[in-house]
């Protein structure tokens, strides 16, 4: 009867450790985490990357977490094509609209942020143009929801890409708070 017992209890924890195991496996380290300003902010400074906050400000800030695996390919394969430029004093501010937190499989980070003009910052470095992943970071994060039609006129990355498919005009839902 004890061995009985004891062979029932080893399989209930054979069966338990392999379930968990396999759960395990499903769960993707990969993510983008985006915080960016929502439709046209004016500052009186330029925003640097790193400084957007989830929480109360004087403008609306979105957020996304993207977790799907070939989006997330997508636009890491658009960050490794990154280059970094030289900086001269007209190059060196980027206003920052968008930062992204890219969290990679073997827990390290990368920080790219995309400003006003399309500028990219990466780990602290201004990069080349890449129109691609400005338009996939703008798409797959919702930004362009909180612009008109008229004004995604004068969005460059959408001349070659056009307004994404699922766009919708949600710029009433954007409520400025007073800090």
């Amino acid at each position: 009867m004890n061995k009985l017992k004891i062979g029932c209890l080893l399989l209930a924890i054979l069966i338990a450790t392999y379930c968990t195991n396999i759960n395990k496996s499903n769960i993707s380290n990969t993510s983008i985490e985006i915080l960016y300003l929502k439709g046209k902010v004016e500052t009186t400074k330029a925003i640097s990357c790193g400084t957007l906050k989830k929480g109360k400000t004087a403008f609306g800030i979105g957020d996304t977490v993207i977790q799907d695996k070939h989006i997330f390919n997508q636009i890491l394969n658009q960050i490794i094509k990154l280059k970094a430029i030289k900086v001269d004093s007209l190059t060196s501010i980027c206003d920052i609209r968008m930062q992204c937190k890219i969290k990679l499989e073997n827990r390290d980070t990368i920080q790219v942020c995309i400003g006003e003009f399309n500028c990219i910052v990466k780990d602290g470095f201004l990069m080349g143009n890449n129109d691609t992943l400005v338009y996939l970071m703008r798409k797959y994060s919702g930004y362009y929801n909180y612009f008109s039609k008229e004004d995604l006129a004068y969005f460059n990355e959408l001349k070659q890409f056009a307004v994404p498919g699922n766009y919708k005009d949600l710029r009433r839902e954007i409520t400025p708070r007073i800090p």
